[in-house]
């Protein structure tokens, strides 16, 4: 990054806004290449495609930051495996199992 690219995200604080004007530099740089002759057509395509799955992945991950999952739906799907995985485990005990082995268990 250039002192004056710095300078502006350093003005506007390292966040999602930064973050994407960086990947707008890379691009813009890409594309100066291009027209230089530095890299061919191909090359930019395959770098640009680089980019914007960068942009992506960074997009999900600032997604699931801002929105996190619930406090309730977290505590609440640890009591349904609580109370279900026992009770799925000992229906499967007791339709593999003999019938001595399940009257042990009940009594």
């Amino acid at each position: 990054l250039t002192e004056s690219e710095v300078e502006t995200i350093e003005r506007h604080g390292w966040n999602h806004d930064s973050f994407l004007a960086i990947l707008t530099w890379c691009q813009q740089d890409v594309r100066k290449a291009q027209k230089e002759g530095d890299i061919d057509g191909g090359e930019a395509r395959e770098i640009n495609q680089l980019i914007l799955g960068l942009k992506r992945a960074m997009d999900g991950i600032y997604d699931y930051c801002e929105q996190p999952v619930p406090f309730f739906y977290i505590h609440f799907l640890s009591l349904l495996s609580a109370l279900y995985l026992p009770l799925f485990a000992l229906e499967n005990a007791f339709s593999v199992g003999s019938d001595s082995w399940s009257s042990e268990v009940i009594t």
